[in-house]
């Protein structure tokens, strides 16, 4: 099939997904879509997305005009559709004509006539920077939302860089191809490697504690009792409140704990140590207010692992109001001996014993 470059990087386009479902698993013949939207806004990686998670039904006829000879356009797009329709032995029923931006309505009008003379084929996409006039069912694309933004920032940005994350995000202005190439940019001024893949774990090579400079705040204990008597307060407290609560839990249990300046995902947010007979331990504990419905994925686990990494800590520790995806729980179990993953449940386990040792 077509390459997949960095299929792993794709996010969000919900909304553009289902029209895709919607309007190829139709039943009508002779269809024509185009799929506008400006350069680097995903075009192709969304229509190659939705190909690979349907890839069992579907195995297009990819052709982009970029990859064509100095012949006239149409006669090379025949070659190119010949070609590979042999080699998948005429088994498919679409063509996908990529970067045809530069063609005219009649060039389209005369492609689409070519494949739709072969019979087996009734579905033919237009992938281009501007609409076309010609009839068919369009799709636009557009920047990513502000959340879909911000997660794709999350996947290639390591944690040294989150400080820059909001001007990143406001120069991209929602273009998937604009936040990767400004993170890769930041990444090479400050010789940070990038996160390129979610898979992967590239550490940064810049000590990240001392980054941190831990501050010493005074819990609420006063709180941590009012909560006693109705756990599910929690969720109402501010995410730094949620910090000091979970310090003061923390202290509670026997950790020495510094509560750090607020930083963006990917750090610390308490430093919790402890002498024992085996020797000092550190643990990095990042805290997520969550609400209840709002899984922790994979992505967030994988970045605080990083981090631990780097900071070459005993251990780290997540913590959240509400709780994490099976892809989550997966990996905290590869690495069992340095992550742990704290819930909901946990978390009001803690509330209810708190005290219990001073006692």
């Amino acid at each position: 099939m077509f390459g997949l470059e960095n299929e792993e990087l794709f996010t969000g386009r919900r909304t553009e997904l289902q029209w895709l479902d919607r309007n190829l698993y139709s039943s009508d013949k002779d269809k024509i879509i185009t799929i506008c939207g400006q350069s680097g806004y995903g075009k192709t990686a969304l229509l190659k997305h939705w190909f690979v998670t349907n890839a069992a039904a579907y195995e297009p006829i990819w052709i982009s005009t970029k990859d064509l000879g100095p012949r006239e356009l149409l006669d090379e797009i025949m070659l190119s559709f010949s070609a590979q329709r042999n080699t998948l032995n005429g088994q498919t029923n679409l063509v996908v004509i990529d970067d045809a931006g530069s063609m005219t309505t009649e060039k389209q009008q005369s492609i689409k006539n070519y494949l739709f003379s072969n019979r087996d084929i009734d579905t033919t996409i237009f992938l281009r920077d501007t609409p076309s006039n010609m009839l068919a069912r369009h799709l636009e694309v557009g920047p990513l939302t502000d959340s879909d933004a911000r997660r794709l920032l999350l996947k290639v940005t390591p944690p040294l860089l989150f400080a820059q994350s909001e001007m990143l995000l406001q120069e991209a202005a929602g273009s998937p191809a604009a936040i990767i190439r400004m993170a890769q940019h930041f990444a090479d001024m400050y010789s940070v490697p990038l996160y390129d893949l979610p898979g992967r774990i590239i550490v940064p090579e810049t000590q990240i504690i001392s980054t941190y400079q831990p501050l010493i705040v005074a819990a609420d204990s006063e709180l941590i009792a009012r909560l006693k008597k109705e756990p599910s307060a929690v969720h109402s407290l501010s995410p730094r409140d949620f910090e000091k609560m979970l310090a003061e839990l923390l202290q509670d249990m026997g950790w020495e704990v510094e509560l750090t300046k607020q930083t963006r995902d990917g750090g610390a947010d308490i430093l919790a140590r402890r002498n024992s007979e085996e020797g000092k331990v550190l643990c990095l504990v990042e805290a997520k207010k969550y609400r209840e419905d709002r899984k922790i994925g994979v992505e967030l686990v994988r970045t605080l692992y990083g981090t631990l990494c780097d900071a070459r800590a005993t251990r780290a520790m997540m913590v959240t109001t509400s709780s994490f995806t099976a892809d989550a729980r997966a990996f905290e179990k590869k690495h069992e001996y340095q992550l742990s993953l704290r819930d909901y449940m946990h978390l009001v386990n803690w509330i209810l014993k708190y005290g219990n040792a001073k006692k």
